[in-house]
């Protein structure tokens, strides 16, 4: 995983010497409708060098929250489109033992941002964190003073099924859940959570909903022209909900997908058909994706640089 720059170097080589590199081929797949990637910025601001979760704002246009994974203080970072600082804030009371993703809501009024601390590569942790904390004023934002936030809710959960990995959530603001997608099992599987459990509910239990299937896989022939990473080429990465809630948007680190709903379908069913496919930019470790205002695509990725890319959508423009 370190060295995805590599990795993608031998997919082009297994491309060459395989007629599929992927056992569901990509060419089954249909196009998204979103242009080609284009370069807008990247992440500024020295302290964010491992990004892997990006949101954008609920309460204002152009803005977005990101988080480094695990290692950091416990900050979140606010910053525009083209990747500007705009300020961090300290979370009181919690860590970051493997920071993984960032969502966002609102309900009666105020707006939350929901911090994933669900990173867990070997399987190891019996429970996982939710942190979620209301979306700071950047207008009272102080430049040279440590401001900080106070947690309104945390929640600590366990999968149903034994511990996971899981480095994609988003909030599901329709169904009133959180959705969490595993990586490192084949296939990817979904699971939930209530988003309004009472505060003092200790412990809750993520339930599976769907198995992702339809996201293709490496073919023998790539495995063994990568051994190493080639196993990490289709594992989620990063997901969101477009802002009008029927678009969600999967990240790997060579391909994103986007899933449609129906009318009156819910995403376990929606992620059983094939998704449409988009090709991403030359990222070191594509981690971090969201919708901005517009139903456009924002993805960067961790490392140094972190170069702030955007898909735009064909059928709105900007």
């Amino acid at each position: 995983m370190k060295s995805v720059c590599f990795f993608r170097l031998l997919i082009s080589l297994t491309a060459l010497t395989s007629s599929h590199c992927f056992a569901i081929d990509i060419s089954d797949l249909q196009p998204a409708d979103f242009s080609k990637a284009k370069l807008i910025g990247d992440l500024k601001y020295n302290s964010l060098d491992e990004a892997s979760g990006l949101t954008k704002s609920p309460s204002i246009k152009d803005l977005f929250w990101v988080i480094n994974d695990g290692g950091d203080n416990p900050f979140i970072y606010a910053i525009d489109k083209s990747g500007k600082h705009l300020g961090r804030y300290f979370i009181k009371g919690v860590d970051n033992r493997d920071w993984e993703d960032i969502s966002s809501y609102s309900k009666d009024g105020s707006n939350y941002l929901v911090i994933a601390d669900t990173g867990d590569n070997k399987s190891i942790h019996r429970d996982s964190f939710l942190w979620i904390v209301k979306e700071p004023d950047l207008r009272t934002y102080k430049t040279k003073k440590l401001n900080t936030l106070s947690l309104f809710k945390r929640i600590r959960f366990r999968y149903e099924d034994g511990p996971r990995d899981c480095e994609s959530i988003v909030v599901d603001e329709k169904n009133q859940r959180i959705l969490l997608l595993s990586k490192r099992t084949v296939p990817a599987v979904m699971y939930q959570l209530p988003l309004n459990a009472p505060k003092k509910k200790r412990l809750l239990i993520a339930t599976r909903i769907a198995e992702l299937n339809t996201i293709p896989q490496p073919t023998t022939s790539f495995l063994f022209a990568n051994p190493i990473y080639g196993k990490y080429a289709s594992q989620p990465t990063a997901m969101d909900i477009s802002p009008d809630g029927n678009s969600l948007a999967v990240l790997t680190y060579v391909y994103g997908y986007i899933y449609q709903l129906e009318e009156n379908e819910k995403w376990e069913t929606a992620v059983e058909k094939k998704p449409k496919v988009f090709q991403l930019p030359d990222l070191t470790q594509a981690e971090a994706l969201c919708f901005d205002d517009h139903g456009n695509i924002l993805v960067t990725s961790e490392k140094r640089p972190a170069p702030v890319y955007m898909l735009q959508k064909k059928s709105t423009g900007e």
